[in-house]
């Protein structure tokens, strides 16, 4: 698989995006890809995993 999260978060959206549409500028970036998931708990971390590693990107899901 491409790309996923651990513990299983489905990814159900991805785009890709201009730096500048971001929350925070990524200088020196080409491009960004926007995951939108599926209803995450709250509290609960996620790894991202890319090409099968897991990478330094986890989220943390946030009560609305």
């Amino acid at each position: 698989m491409f790309l996923r999260f651990e513990p299983e978060l489905e990814v159900k959206h991805t785009e890709i995006i201009n730096p500048e549409e971001t929350f925070e500028r990524h200088t020196g970036t080409d491009m960004v890809v926007r995951l939108t998931t599926a209803e995450q708990s709250a509290g609960d971390s996620y790894w991202f995993y890319y090409q099968g590693k897991r990478t330094d990107n986890i989220i943390v899901g946030a009560e609305e």
